[in-house]
């Protein structure tokens, strides 16, 4: 997806600071101040004066630039999805697709418990007609929290796959520093949900635990 700015404003992607000093001492991830320096990823058409005429933003996509520390606020993206439903006002026997709605479901009780999710609730839980599960408002999850509140009983191999080759340089490289906590946390959860099925399988064999 891509995203463009209006008016004036331009999108800047912070860069990674700095993680040893320049005489070599290794700077921890909670001493580490935050980069205030930042390339840009998309720019606004630009203002328009007082006399109605369009002024060109002197930035490009790709500039690396300097802004102030406390310049901006932190935000949130956020977006909107039409046509669709409480999960709570369709009735799951009526799936179209038995197994694949049995998929969603298992994988949304292991990505809940992955995140450190508190907040999910019948609210925050939405359908489209074609029975996809949206899962939306993670405003309280990515914490510390090492507690796991959603029943895991089976998951899907390929999902399994994908998070026992989780690791902290992908999550680097594609959250950044949005994970307040750093990944170490997210990463003890993913261990102990990959020991949790490990242990379902040596108990009930493969075929009770993984599905299609």
């Amino acid at each position: 997806m891509k995203l463009r700015p209006l008016h004036d404003r331009v999108i800047v992607k912070r860069l990674e600071q700095e993680t040893r000093t320049a005489s070599g001492i290794v700077i921890p991830d909670n001493a580490a101040e935050k980069p205030d320096q930042g390339e840009v990823v998309s720019v606004g058409p630009g203002k328009r004066n007082e006399r109605g005429d369009l002024v060109a933003m002197n930035v490009r996509a790709g500039d690396r630039v300097l802004f102030g520390k406390y310049s901006g606020q932190t935000g949130s993206l956020q977006l909107w999805v039409e046509n669709v439903v409480y999960m709570r006002d369709r009735d799951p026997s009526k799936a179209p697709d038995a197994v694949a709605w049995n998929r969603q479901v298992y994988r949304w009780r292991v990505w809940d418990n992955l995140i450190a999710n508190i907040d999910r609730n019948q609210g925050n839980l939405l359908l489209d007609p074609a029975w996809n599960l949206i899962l939306i408002d993670h405003s309280r999850a990515f914490t510390n929290d090492q507690k796991m509140p959603f029943a895991m009983i089976k998951i899907d191999r390929e999902f399994y796959r994908r998070l026992k080759t989780l690791n902290e340089p992908m999550l680097k490289e594609k959250l950044g520093n949005l994970l307040f906590d750093g990944p170490k946390p997210l990463l003890e959860r993913r261990d102990k949900i990959i020991q949790h099925f490990d242990e379902l399988v040596a108990k009930y064999g493969e075929a009770g635990v993984f599905i299609q």
